[in-house]
């Protein structure tokens, strides 16, 4: 598998730009195709009810969201010619002064996220800038393409991916003064806090509320977006803490009830940019 990634991105990166942006757009409207019809519908039935929209601009919201993922593998693509010195071409940077003063205190951070944006370049974009970062991730069903995707995942600086069921080792990470970088936008199922996200009750996963008050550390909400230019712009927020006055249960659910909030206030400056075809509201709260 890492010989063919490397060969379809060494042939990949031979085209002119316009080229590659015609190939991403292609494959972006492959993956449209391909989507099931059940699948189309349940997104875009969420996006009505959330937005108020009619059909026709949830369908726009819809695609837009899913095309996007052309341009996410050429991405990944470039991943082998970049650096330290040329990823600001490619990436600008907010709020690293946040990041940096979090790890002075040496007991790590944990970063929070959605998936807005090209996801994955945010946390290989920050390794660039020297930054310990540690994917924390599920696998992907299909096992050929999660070997794929970490065979560039694997390219970074220091990379370290970690299985997100892992909790023990995330946490040394964090003992080592890194930055786990966790997804919050998943379904929690059973296991999750219940929290308000759209207005809606959505089991979330507590980890990032978890490891920071075990561990003492600062949580950073962090996105990253593409600009009408093609440039990604990476906004690091301000440092939270969870509240250590409070009982266990209370601190959980205030933490992951305000990150909630966080990321569902970019989702509403960009909604074409979150993954909205997965069903986040499968797990029901019962009353």
């Amino acid at each position: 598998m890492n010989s063919l990634a490397m060969f379809i991105s060494r042939i990949f990166l031979i085209f002119p730009n316009n080229i590659q942006s015609l190939i991403a757009k292609l494959v972006g409207l492959a993956v449209w195709a391909v989507v099931s019809r059940r699948r189309k519908n349940i997104m875009l039935k969420n996006i009505r009810e959330i937005f108020h929209t009619t059909e026709s601009e949830a369908y726009l919201i819809g695609k837009a969201s899913i095309t996007r993922f052309g341009g996410m593998l050429a991405d990944l693509l470039q991943y082998p010619r970049l650096s330290k010195e040329n990823i600001a071409e490619m990436v600008s940077f907010q709020g690293l002064e946040h990041l940096k003063g979090a790890l002075d205190c040496g007991k790590g951070a944990v970063m929070v996220t959605g998936h807005c944006g090209n996801w994955e370049l945010l946390g290989a974009a920050l390794s660039y800038q020297g930054f310990p970062m540690v994917g924390v991730t599920r696998r992907q069903r299909n096992l050929s393409f999660n070997r794929f995707i970490n065979v560039f995942r694997k390219m970074l600086p220091g990379a370290t991916v970690l299985d997100k069921g892992n909790l023990r080792d995330v946490f040394r990470a964090l003992n080592e003064n890194k930055i786990p970088l966790i997804f919050i936008d998943v379904d929690g199922r059973e296991t999750g806090v219940f929290v308000k996200f759209f207005d809606r009750w959505t089991s979330t996963p507590p980890g990032a509320a978890v490891l920071a008050r075990m561990r003492g550390c600062p949580i950073i909400p962090a996105f990253i977006s593409k600009a009408s230019n093609g440039k990604h712009n990476i906004i690091l927020q301000t440092p939270i803490w969870v509240d250590n006055s409070v009982n266990k249960e209370t601190a959980i659910y205030d933490t992951m009830q305000h990150l909630s909030s966080i990321l569902e206030q970019h989702i509403r400056r960009l909604p074409h940019e979150w993954f909205w075809l997965q069903d986040r509201w499968r797990t029901e709260k019962n009353e």
